[in-house]
C-alpha cells in the first residue's frame, strides 16, 4: 500500500503526459489538469452527471478515496467504486444504508472466538483485523474458511482452505 521503491524507477513518470495526435506529449501540470477538466465537462455536458463515474483502487488511502468521492460528487455523480474484484451485488444492502454486523467493531476485540469466512482479512478488513487481533492476544481462537492461504498477521485457530463451491460442505462439517 505504501510503497516507495518505485519512486526511483527509471521507468517513473516525473512529469504528466498528454496524448495528442497519437503520440504522448510531455507537459506542464496545469496544462494537464486543465486538459482533464475540459473532458470533464465535456462528457458531463453530453452524457450529463450519469456519464461520469470512477473506479477506485481498493488499495488507495482513505484520503486519496475522499478526494476522488469529492470530485465525482462535485461533478453531481454519485457513482464512485472500489470493488474491483467483486463479482456478485445481489446481496448489496438497501442504496443509502450499510450492512450491520451485528454488534459495535469494538466489540470484536472482547470476543472469545470468531470465524472468517472468506476474506483477506487485512485487506479486505483492516479494521476488523485489528480488532480480533487484539482478541487474540488475550485468548480469543479466531478460525478461518477461505479460498486461498492468507497471513493474517495473528495466531489463528483450525485454517481451512477449499474453493467457494465447497465452503457450504466445510460449514456444516463445523456445525
Amino acid at each position: 500500500r505504501f510503497s516507495y521503491e518505485a519512486l526511483n524507477s527509471e521507468a517513473r513518470l516525473t512529469a504528466p503526459r498528454i496524448k495528442q495526435g497519437g503520440q504522448w506529449q510531455t507537459v506542464d501540470w496545469a496544462t494537464a489538469l486543465d486538459y482533464v477538466a475540459d473532458g470533464l465537462k465535456r462528457v458531463q455536458a453530453e452524457f450529463g452527471p450519469a456519464g461520469i463515474g470512477a473506479i477506485a483502487s481498493p488499495h488507495a488511502t482513505v484520503e486519496e478515496l475522499h478526494l476522488l468521492a469529492k470530485l465525482v460528487r462535485g461533478l453531481g455523480s454519485q457513482s464512485i467504486d472500489h470493488r474491483t474484484r467483486h463479482a456478485d451485488f445481489g446481496n448489496a444492502a438497501p442504496e443509502g444504508r450499510a450492512r450491520w454486523l451485528g454488534m459495535p467493531i469494538a466489540a470484536l476485540s472482547t470476543l472469545d472466538r470468531a470465524l472468517v469466512v472468506g476474506s483477506f482479512l487485512r485487506k479486505d478488513h483492516p479494521l476488523l483485523a485489528a480488532r480480533l487481533r487484539w482478541a487474540t492476544r488475550r485468548g480469543a481462537q479466531v478460525h478461518g474458511l477461505n479460498a486461498l492461504v492468507d497471513d493474517w498477521a495473528m495466531t489463528t485457530g483450525m485454517r481451512m482452505v477449499a474453493p467457494p463451491s465447497r465452503w457450504p460442505a466445510a460449514l456444516a462439517a463445523i456445525a
